[in-house]
């Protein structure tokens, strides 16, 4: 893939990325990963915010967790991802929501961990600080989860960019 040329440069900063946001409501009844957007082959998939509120009684603790190795078995529906832009192709990363608690991968590590209550409304912003990077997936392997720790009901969103993966670029000796 050759490099961006000046004027692709200058529109993505004007126009900005091809971003893709997927909202999901009264999530309930599965304690573990109920959320997932998962990485895809040659795409690198930049999670940017996500938003989740507790409308439901009571306390639950919440956790957004990065992992390594791919997620297996559950049940799960993949509602369709919206483009911000219409013109935008269809998304390619995987957006899941479960019904049946799956098996999780690799833990890399929690992004956010805590406990919720009613009416908290929590918004993570990945990227969003000049020099901090979002949450980036690679790969069918890697995902992001939102997992519960006890049966509550949740709503909220998901929002990223995708962008074609670059080679690896090796210096010329």
């Amino acid at each position: 893939m050759p490099d961006k040329t000046v004027r692709e440069v200058l529109n993505e900063n004007y126009v900005g990325k091809v971003t893709y946001r997927r909202a999901f409501a009264d999530l309930a009844g599965v304690a573990g990963s109920v959320v997932t957007i998962s990485g895809v082959t040659g795409v690198v998939v930049k999670v940017t915010a996500i938003q989740f509120a507790k409308p439901s009684v009571a306390q639950a603790p919440l956790r957004i967790v990065k992992y390594s190795t791919a997620i297996s078995g559950g049940t799960s529906t993949e509602p369709t991802p919206v483009p911000l832009d219409s013109n935008d192709p269809a998304a390619r990363a995987t957006f899941s929501l479960y019904t049946a608690v799956p098996t999780d991968g690799t833990e890399v590590g929690a992004l956010f961990d805590g406990d919720i209550a009613t009416g908290d409304v929590v918004y993570e912003t990945f990227g969003g600080e000049k020099n901090v990077q979002p949450v980036v997936l690679r790969g069918t392997a890697e995902y992001l989860a939102i997992e519960l720790s006890a049966n509550a009901v949740i709503n909220g969103f998901v929002e990223w960019t995708e962008e074609a993966e670059a080679p690896v670029q090796t210096p010329g000796i």
